[in-house]
């Protein structure tokens, strides 16, 4: 059981170990691209939960997005400047309290303060709020304390006085204040102010690393003042003098190794923490008194009961901070218990069903990171069933993921039936989520899609949401029903991926369906621009500038070439479509007014010419790629979420976008049709320069390149110029860039034997 407990320390290490090495490979290429699924360098298993939280050495992170919004990045949308005006709201309502309050008016001044907690803002009692573990800055908490208490017979004068030495204390300045606070708290006249600044000089030995001293003064704070508001913060600040080590960056590692409390702090203590526990049931500070009560267990000798106070603080606390405070604890906790420790956890994980729920929560979250531990732990859990344990829901909703991260999907969906049943207890949204996942890898997609719309249905906003909705992606792309996965895209915000369906999944046909059933979507212009450039390169180009004269014209400019873009003008210019689709309607009409085979070939010719010197950007939708296409098929194409279909329909799209490729093939098309004509040399030669610019244009080509052979197809291309027609001025550069193509060629094959080598 030790060995079991104790694999969690190494997974959060091979977690470690993974991240870093990750982010070092992704930052060679750019970030990863998490909220994507067919660009995703993670390459996640979609049908495995994501993680609430996964913890990092030095930051929390998501794996995977967990809600149905956009995770767009805020630092150039309107989010981002939505939040800088939410937070200039409440800086000003910070600043309109101080100065009502310094003007002595207080219960003026509360509402701003409540104005600006609500608008988040950076206050002095951020400090507070760090030192007393308060869900609200504990500055401005006291002073709507103050006034809650505030009565008739409250001295102004002594009330101001109050004021400006908290303002003092606030300000980092408690020397200047502090004087006052003792005369205040002295002062029998002063009433329920004595209370608030017992308080207060009590933080102020707190902060001098005087914790005894600051232990006492909140100690007679509870007995002196039973009834006022500042007893309940005073009652949490008890423990958190006497037990942890008086340093501001205090953990759990850095009291582990000290000296114990001395005397008797263990029992005042416990006795402060039952108080709050009982006297306040509905206390801001319940967690933190569930976890100091814990690190009195460890530091008294009793691991286990501490291990299992952070297990069940994990299991249930909600915020993230609090998730990963438990979490570090546990994590610690679990790697010091003995071999004798071990096997009492592992009899009480076996009694009690409460606490393995607990446990699988936090092992299927943090420390499953290997087949063999799952193994382990569902050994441990079937093992404890067998034993007749009445499990929870979540229990068994847990344990259904874990079969499912076994692949062994029968007993995921047998499990989840379990708690989907009669089982008591939270965990249905989960095991719901394992069962439409376990259907989905069992090829029982109709069952999937049933619990997958089910859950959107009864938990919509249930943190699943965003994973259910890219299942539903994946199985409507599979079940050819693409226009439906569209919609889910838009919904989580995945542009990378509403592009890939829109400019290559889907056919030109099912964007105007879509675009036909959709005629008030928020993206319609989009969707049109979409139309016209598919059409475009459909050699559809009356329909194009149909389609396209649809558009306003300033949304139109906007779609070809947006203004925070401009260096794109500056060298690779994006094409107005409607001029790309009037001249080639031109090169057109000339290809059939064409009729002598010579006159037919140059017409030709001359369009391949016209793709050819145009490139990169003639097909390019920038609207939907943003300039991110290569870098997207090239660096973060998830293989594990690619299908027969997309491998199709990612050759097409490229072959269709590329005017190198459709440049090679008209060429090809000259040289075999009119070998005789005179530009049969000339379409070779280019065909020649089209090859092997292509099999180094980008990492996509330069794969595709080795499917086509396009390298050695160059120097083929360039031995035909001048073998086929020696007497062509093309036949004297031919034969120097066949020797050029061919050591460039070389090169490719002994680089990439190497890369085989190495592997």
């Amino acid at each position: 059981m030790r060995k079991i407990i104790c694999t969690a320390v190494a997974a959060i290490a091979l977690c470690f170990v993974y991240f870093f090495f990750a982010r070092v490979t992704a930052q060679a290429c750019g970030p990863d691209n998490y909220p994507s699924v067919h660009f995703n360098t993670e390459q996640p298993d979609f049908g495995a939960p994501p993680r609430t939280l996964s913890i990092y050495p030095w930051k929390e992170a998501e794996t995977r997005p967990l809600g149905c919004t956009s995770r767009a990045d805020r630092t150039n949308n309107a989010d981002w400047k939505q939040q800088q005006h939410w937070e200039e709201v409440g800086n000003e309502a910070l600043q309109n309290a101080r100065r009502l309050e310094a003007a002595g008016q207080l219960e003026e001044a509360m509402p701003h303060y409540r104005n600006a907690l609500k608008h988040n803002v950076e206050t002095p009692g951020e400090r507070d709020k760090l030192k007393y573990g308060a869900d609200i800055p504990a500055a401005i908490m006291d002073r709507q304390e103050l006034l809650d208490e505030l009565n008739h017979d409250t001295d102004r004068t002594m009330l101001n006085e109050y004021l400006s030495a908290r303002r003092d204390y606030d300000f980092a300045r408690p020397g200047l204040g502090e004087a006052q606070m003792t005369a205040l708290a002295n002062n029998p006249q002063a009433g329920i102010l004595r209370a608030h600044a017992l308080y207060v000089l009590g933080a102020i030995q707190y902060d001098k690393k005087h914790p005894e001293q600051a232990a006492t003064i909140f100690e007679n704070l509870v007995k002196l003042y039973p009834q006022s508001r500042r007893r309940e913060a005073a009652l949490i600040m008890i423990p958190r003098s006497l037990l942890q080590v008086p340093s501001s960056e205090a953990s759990i590692r850095q009291w582990v190794g000290n000296s114990l409390p001395a005397g008797n702090a263990f029992a005042r203590s416990r006795a402060a923490l039952q108080t709050l526990l009982h006297g306040y049931p509905h206390s801001r500070f319940h967690h933190y008194a569930l976890s100091w009560l814990a690190r009195c267990d460890y530091l008294q000798g009793q691991r286990v009961t501490a291990l299992e106070s952070y297990l069940h603080q994990y299991a249930t606390f909600t915020t993230k901070e609090d998730r990963v405070s438990a979490a570090a604890s546990v994590l610690f906790v679990s790697a010091e218990l003995t071999s004798l420790e071990a096997k009492q956890l592992r009899a009480d994980l076996h009694r009690n069903a409460e606490i393995l729920g607990d446990y699988l929560e936090y092992r299927l979250e943090h420390a499953s990171a290997s087949e063999h531990d799952r193994v382990q732990l569902l050994d441990l859990a079937t093992e404890a069933d067998n034993h007749q344990l009445h499990l929870q829901a979540q229990s068994a909703a847990r344990l259904a993921e874990a079969f499912y991260l076994s692949k062994r999907y029968r007993d995921a969906i047998t499990w989840s039936n379990c708690a989907l049943s009669s089982l008591p207890g939270s965990g249905k949204v989960l095991a719901l989520y394992v069962r439409g996942a376990s259907y989905r890898k069992s090829k029982q997609g109709a069952a999937a899609e049933a619990d997958f719309k089910q859950l959107l249905h009864q938990y919509a906003t249930s943190y699943l949401c965003g994973a259910v909705r890219e299942n539903l992606a994946l199985l409507y792309e599979r079940s050819g029903r693409p226009g439906l996965a569209l919609d889910q895209y838009f919904t989580l915000g995945y542009k990378e991926d509403i592009a890939y369906l829109l400019d290559a999944r889907m056919t030109t046909h099912e964007v105007a369906d879509y675009l036909n059933t959709h005629p008030r979507h928020p993206q319609h212009d989009l969707l049109l621009y979409t139309l016209g450039i598919r059409q475009l390169r459909d050699n559809q180009l009356v329909a194009t500038r149909a389609t396209l004269s649809l558009l306003p014209e300033k949304s139109l400019l906007a779609m070809m070439a947006p203004k925070d873009v401009a260096d794109w003008k500056q060298h690779d210019q994006l094409r107005d479509p409607r001029k790309t689709a009037h001249e080639l309607a031109q090169l057109e009409q000339a290809i059939a007014q064409a009729h002598e085979p010579n006159a037919k070939s140059e017409a030709q010719y001359a369009k391949a010419s016209y793709l050819y010197n145009n490139r990169d950007l003639l097909f390019y939708n920038y609207a939907l790629w943003q300039g991110g296409r290569s870098r997207a098929f090239s660096l973060l194409w998830n293989v594990n979420a690619t299908a027969p279909v997309d491998l199709t329909a990612t050759r097409q799209h490229h072959h269709e976008h590329e005017c190198l490729y459709r440049t090679r093939a008209l060429c090809l098309d000259i040289a075999l049709q009119y070998p005789q004509s005179p530009t049969a040399a000339k379409a070779l030669y280019r065909a020649a320069c089209a090859s092997n610019a292509l099999a180094h244009f980008d990492d996509w080509w330069r794969k595709e390149a080795l499917q086509l052979h396009l390298s050695n197809d160059a120097v083929l291309l360039m031995k035909r110029v001048y073998q086929q027609y020696p007497l062509d001025p093309l036949a004297g550069p031919a034969r120097k860039f066949a020797r050029v193509f061919a050591e460039e060629h070389a090169e490719i094959v002994r680089n990439t034997m190497f890369v085989i080598a190495k592997k």
